[in-house]
């Protein structure tokens, strides 16, 4: 049965490949954001029933260049990008030149826009003619085939970044082009709205491509150039919806990943789901067969047509009991299917030993700053990069067997192996006195074990503050921007300091010192980065008085574990926490859409001994 896959996906897949990042490159989440929100900006000017309708924009101003880009400039910001940075404020206030070229590229569309709109309002003495000028509501299906595929691909949804130039009848793709992005990613766009719009033809002589820097450029790319693109773009189509068969440039994955074979019992587990959901009077089929990751199974099933999600997902108990499940099975929207995420009875660990080999290369000068998070469905080792403004500082929570200390070890264990004491120093706030003993002796410590009973923390905390402000004088004098920068200019190794404090709620919960203390972890979110200075705080509980929104605003990535309630994790903005299974299963939340992952196992000692048990 063919693969369905959402053309919105594809297009961000699409322009994040051609900006030359890596799956595992922090800025992927961040740049996928923005480019979604620059294409929904131009649906919703020429969508009836978006409040950002063009004709109810303009509707009683009078008709001139100025005044027109004004008011379409104020509405977008009040509807579209003043939400966005509200909602995203923790990760994007990180970013503040990447949030200031988006802005002034949405300022630039409106510029763009409002002139040709007043070019139709001239022509026509009104603005009704606007629906012939964009592909606001025109929903497009597209199914792909090629002989190396396992099966076909089906792209849907909306077209939302075409636009008709007057006085011509062409299309002409309208696109937002991040800083570093090649030419090329206008060959894949137009290439890609080619195939959905004339999926049987040959590629055009040329075709014209609006593209925001954010400076407007606007390029025509030949025949030639598109046709061979769209070779390279369904390639790149294939292998995004899964299709396509393996090849050594997917990425690594855990070697002898015993939880991929499928078993009769996996098989009559799809039966069962699909016998409770035509209990409850919900037509699907299946989706291929289960996939199959270390802690959970996933059951992809396609709904009939016309169903609502709202309608699977109000079902978890059901599922839960007529399966047979302990816990409660999480479900969402997987594309166009709809993805049942239930625990595995053949539950498998994931041992740190196994991931060393997949961990990144030392750098003797830089040193490394990427964190391993965990394991994805598919075996591939997950990083968060510290230096990255979406990943800076990290918020750690889960309840007691989740798994919260042994993700903490081996995210420390991750930063040890791949950097000399030289390029990190770890500094270890310990609460409970024995999370972190397998460091007391390491070399790469800054100062001694920190137990809050023995050693104010505030000291400590205005000890990071003094390096901090340390380090921007001398990027000052160097007329750098961050650390590395600054290794460069000075010639020398400056280690990256990553501060870990295992239990944030009792370090603040008896302190005297607590408003200091809160005080000095919002100055160091906020400007620690450049310089080189992390924070991970980890908690047992997200209640609003521990997390206050000043430490949350400041620590964009979270790593949400199992929690106690649906509360809790709407706090920490990861649904379905509590829905998770412990022992390291887990959702990674920055910015975008959320991911499900699974912890490695590291021994207590936090040494990684060969072999570590699977089981």
């Amino acid at each position: 049965m063919p693969v369905e896959v959402s053309i919105r996906e594809i297009r961000k897949r699409l322009l994040v490949e051609a900006a030359g990042l890596a799956p595992g490159d922090g800025r992927v989440a961040t740049i996928a954001e923005l480019i979604g929100a620059f294409h929904d900006t131009v649906a919703a000017l020429f969508s009836p029933a978006s409040p950002l309708f063009v004709n109810a924009v303009l509707e009683d101003v009078a008709a001139g260049e100025p005044a027109w880009k004004a008011a379409l400039v104020d509405a977008v910001y009040r509807e579209l990008v003043g939400p966005l940075l509200e909602r995203d404020r923790a990760v994007l206030s990180q970013l503040p030149e990447e949030v200031a070229s988006f802005w002034e590229a949405e300022v630039r569309l409106c510029d763009w826009l409002a002139t040709l709109l007043l070019e139709e309002h001239r022509r026509h003495g009104s603005l009704d003619a606007t629906r012939d000028i964009a592909l606001y509501e025109q929903s497009l299906r597209a199914e792909l085939r090629e002989p190396s595929w396992r099966d076909s691909v089906v792209l849907s949804g909306r077209v939302d970044a075409m636009v008709r130039v007057p006085p011509t009848t062409d299309w002409c793709v309208v696109m937002l082009r991040t800083v570093g992005m090649p030419n090329n990613a206008d060959s894949a766009m137009a290439a890609l709205y080619g195939m959905l719009l004339t999926p049987s033809e040959p590629a055009s002589e040329q075709t014209r491509v609006v593209s925001f820097t954010p400076e407007l450029k606007e390029r025509w790319i030949a025949g030639d150039e598109l046709r061979a693109t769209q070779a390279t773009v369904k390639a790149a189509i294939g292998r995004i919806a899964g299709v396509a068969r393996p090849t050594a440039g997917d990425g690594p994955r855990v070697p002898s990943r015993k939880w991929t074979e499928l078993t009769p019992q996996h098989l009559a587990m799809q039966q069962d789901l699909l016998r409770v959901l035509g209990h409850y009077g919900l037509a699907a089929t299946l989706e291929g067969p289960p996939l199959l990751g270390p802690t959970f199974i996933r059951f992809l099933v396609r709904p009939a047509e016309g169903a609502k999600v709202a309608h699977f997902t109000g079902l978890t108990d059901e599922i839960a009991l007529g399966m047979s499940l302990r816990h409660l099975p999480m479900i969402e929207r997987f594309g166009g299917l709809i993805a049942v995420d239930v625990e595995r009875p053949d539950r498998f660990a994931v041992p740190f030993a196994d991931l060393r080999q997949l961990l990144p290369p030392t750098d003797p000068l830089q040193g490394n700053s990427l964190v391993l998070v965990g394991v994805d469905l598919e075996g591939r080792p997950v990083f968060i990069d510290l230096a990255k403004p979406e990943h800076c500082h990290v918020l750690v929570v889960g309840t007691a067997g989740s798994g919260k200390s042994i993700w903490l070890r081996a995210a420390i264990a991750s930063l040890v192996e791949t950097n000399t004491p030289a390029t990190l120093q770890l500094l270890l706030i310990d609460p409970k006195r024995n999370a972190f003993t397998a460091w007391r002796d390491s070399p790469h410590l800054r100062e001694p074990l920190v137990f809050p009973d023995d050693a104010p923390p505030l000291g400590v905390l205005e000890g990071l503050i003094e390096e901090m402000e340390d380090r921007y004088r001398r990027m000052a004098e160097a007329h750098v921007d961050d650390l590395r920068g600054l290794i460069r200019a000075e010639g020398r190794t400056i280690p990256r300091i990553v501060c870990v404090c295992d239990e944030y709620a009792d370090l603040v919960a008896e302190s005297d010192e607590r408003r200091e203390i809160e005080a000095a972890i919002a100055r160091l979110g906020a400007k620690a980065r450049a310089a080189g200075i992390h924070l991970i705080l980890a908690t047992q509980t997200p209640r609003r008085d521990v997390i206050s929104g000043t430490i949350k605003a400041n620590l964009p990535t979270c790593i949400g574990l199992r929690v106690s309630s649906g509360a809790e994790a709407r706090i920490i903005e990861t649904p379905g926490a509590e829905l998770l299974l412990g022992y390291g299963d887990l959702i990674l939340k920055a910015i975008g859409e959320p991911q499900r992952l699974q912890g490695v196992l590291i021994p207590a000692g936090g040494t990684v001994p060969e072999p570590v048990a699977v089981g």
